[in-house]
């Protein structure tokens, strides 16, 4: 671990972190290495285009199955004492991530975070897009995809959002990446917390789950559709508006002229 500030109980604004497990433990427990890096929003305000070049060297670099970046609580080293915090942050703003460092199993078989960036194994979104590309589910030109090495990056739009409960609890375009990739996610996040030790609220299997559900659309909702200025049109779909615009400007063009 490599901080900004020192000490166990102080956060830095700068921050990155790495837990890989002994192999023993990896093999009896399935445990995943884990690597989070913090970083204040000013950086993120003032240099948005290194942002971009930062996840995607990070992607090839490490070739991760799954990950997320955007709004995201920073703990220090024990951050245990704060987890009653940190669940009341959350419940609050649906945009604000929780970054652990250790996974469990279940983190194996899918992904276990949505965000501004969610970065996805690309063999996993092969499955996904075996009828349609990527680009045809997410028809939104908010929405970035790129594809690296073995990553698949989808950035859900310019800049990340709170998804304050009173406000925006559905954020748009989280809602749109999660109803497609929704699949892919792991059927159980496990618990994001330990147990309360003095009655305080934390987070347990029960609502760690519902929490990963966040951006899933309430029964009876309809999913947000996207406005024409932002759709993404597939390449049959602009020729097929070239030739009719061609088609128009033939006939305008053989029309005889009016004469009064």
């Amino acid at each position: 671990m490599w901080s900004s500030e020192k000490g166990f109980n102080a956060v830095g604004d700068y921050l990155f972190q790495a837990l890989s497990p002994a192999d023993w433990f990896e093999q009896i427990h399935h445990a995943l290495s884990t690597i989070r890096v913090y970083l204040p929003v000013d950086a993120l305000r003032e240099n948005t285009n290194e942002f971009d070049k930062l996840i995607k060297s990070l992607c090839n670099l490490l070739e991760p199955l799954h990950g997320s970046a955007g709004f995201g609580i920073q703990n220090c080293h024990e951050h245990q004492n704060y987890q009653h915090t940190e669940y009341e942050i959350l419940a609050n703003y649906r945009g604000v991530d929780l970054s652990l460092l250790i996974a469990n199993e279940h983190w194996r078989s899918g992904y276990s975070g949505l965000n501004w960036y969610t970065y996805i194994n690309s063999d996993w979104i092969k499955n996904l897009t075996s009828e349609k590309p990527l680009t045809e589910l997410l028809n939104d030109t908010r929405i970035t995809i790129t594809q690296e090495t073995s990553t698949t990056i989808i950035k859900a739009g310019h800049w990340p959002v709170l998804g304050k409960l009173d406000i925006d609890p559905l954020p748009e375009l989280y809602v749109k990446v999660n109803k497609i990739i929704e699949p892919l996610r792991t059927t159980n996040i496990g618990s994001l917390h330990y147990g309360s030790i003095a009655g305080e609220i934390r987070f347990n299997v029960r609502t760690s789950n519902l929490w990963m559900h966040r951006f899933d659309l309430p029964p009876g909702r309809s999913a947000p559709t996207t406005p024409r200025q932002y759709y993404r049109y597939s390449a049959a779909e602009v020729n097929k508006i070239e030739e009719e615009r061609l088609m128009l400007d033939t006939l305008l063009n053989s029309s005889p002229p009016h004469r009064e």
